[in-house]
């Protein structure tokens, strides 16, 4: 019994397409199950409040950002991270 080699590569091409399959399939399936028992927890809201900076820091943070852009670049917020 002689195999043909269209036979060979038609066998060869359904068994990778349907491994191919079979792994998207399972992929889905792991992602949903580890959405549903294992929900990613929201983030805590951040303090609105956000402590005034000091003139003098302002000033330099300014001053910096003057010199670094050359005259271009506004600072429009100072936040801590």
């Amino acid at each position: 019994m002689e195999i043909s080699v269209w036979t060979l590569l038609v066998v060869g091409l359904g068994t990778v397409f349907c491994a191919l399959l079979l792994i998207i399939g399972m992929g889905n399936l792991l992602i949903s199950v580890i959405n549903r028992f294992f929900p990613e927890e929201e983030p805590k809201a951040q303090a609105t409040a956000v402590a005034a900076v000091a003139p003098n820091i302002k000033a330099a943070i300014e001053s910096a950002v003057n010199t670094i852009t050359g005259g271009k670049g506004k600072v429009e917020s100072i936040e801590k991270i």
